[in-house]
C-alpha cells in the first residue's frame, strides 16, 4: 500500500476535521458564539415576518387600489351597514356607503330559441335590476351578483335555478364601471321547471363581494 501523502489534499481534509476538536474555544468563547448565531438567527425570522406582511398582509384602505382608493373603503362600510335581509320586489335596499339596489320587477317570459341554459319556450322568470352609487368611489359591477331561487310553497326546500343567458329576449346584464353619482340597469335571467313556480321567485342580489346580499321576493307577472 502506497503512502499517504501529507500534501494530499484528502489527507489535509481529514486532518482539518480531526483538528477541529483539538481547537481552543473555552466556555465563554462558547456562549459568546452561541449568542452571535442567535442574534442573526432572530433578525432573520423578524425581516421574514415584515417581508411577509409586506406582501400579504392588511394595508389601510386606498393604499395599492389606485383610483378605486375610495371604493375599498366604501365596500368596507357597505359590509357592516346593517340593513334588512329580505323585502318585496320594488323595495330598495341602501347601504350606509351610498350605494344601492333595487329589484324594480320581476317578469315571466319564455327562453328563445338561442337562449342558453333553457329549452326553447320554457318558462323563465326575468328580474330588472338597478343599482345606484352615491358613494364617493367607482363601484365595479363586475363583482355585481345575482341568483334565483324557486321559493317552496310546501315548507320544503328551495330550489336553486339557473341562469339563462337569452340574447333575443333579455336585455342586457350589468357590467362595467359606475361612477359616483350615476346609476345603470339590467336584466337578469332565471328557468322555472313550470308556469306554476313563477308565483314564488327569490331575487338575490349583492352589488359587490364585500356587500351584503339583500333578498327579493315576490311572484313573476
Amino acid at each position: 500500500m502506497l503512502a499517504e501523502d501529507p500534501r494530499s489534499p484528502v489527507l489535509a481534509g481529514r486532518r482539518l476535521r480531526q483538528s477541529r476538536p483539538a481547537r481552543d474555544e473555552s466556555p465563554v468563547h462558547q456562549r459568546a458564539w452561541f449568542a452571535v448565531m442567535l442574534a442573526a438567527a432572530a433578525v432573520g425570522i423578524v425581516g421574514t415576518g415584515l417581508a411577509a406582511v409586506s406582501a400579504f398582509g392588511p394595508r389601510p384602505a386606498g393604499v395599492g387600489a389606485g383610483r378605486h382608493g375610495d371604493q375599498v373603503a366604501a365596500l368596507g362600510l357597505g359590509a357592516r351597514t346593517e340593513v334588512a335581509d329580505v323585502g318585496e320586489i320594488g323595495e330598495t335596499f341602501a347601504y350606509a356607503n351610498g350605494v344601492s339596489v333595487t329589484v324594480k320587477g320581476l317578469r315571466r317570459a319564455r327562453a328563445s330559441g338561442v337562449a342558453v341554459g333553457a329549452r326553447k319556450g320554457q318558462p323563465i322568470a326575468v328580474a330588472d335590476i338597478e343599482v345606484v352609487n352615491h358613494s364617493r368611489g367607482i363601484l365595479n359591477l363586475t363583482e355585481l351578483q345575482v341568483s334565483g331561487r324557486v321559493r317552496s310553497r310546501s315548507g320544503g326546500r328551495d330550489r336553486q335555478a339557473d341562469e339563462v343567458t337569452d340574447p333575443a329576449g333579455v336585455p342586457k346584464r350589468l357590467h362595467g364601471e359606475l361612477p359616483p353619482g350615476h346609476h345603470a340597469t339590467g336584466s337578469y335571467a332565471f328557468a322555472l321547471g313550470t308556469a306554476a313556480e313563477a308565483r314564488a321567485v327569490a331575487i338575490e342580489l349583492s352589488p359587490g363581494y364585500a356587500y351584503r346580499w339583500a333578498t327579493f321576493e315576490g311572484a313573476a307577472r
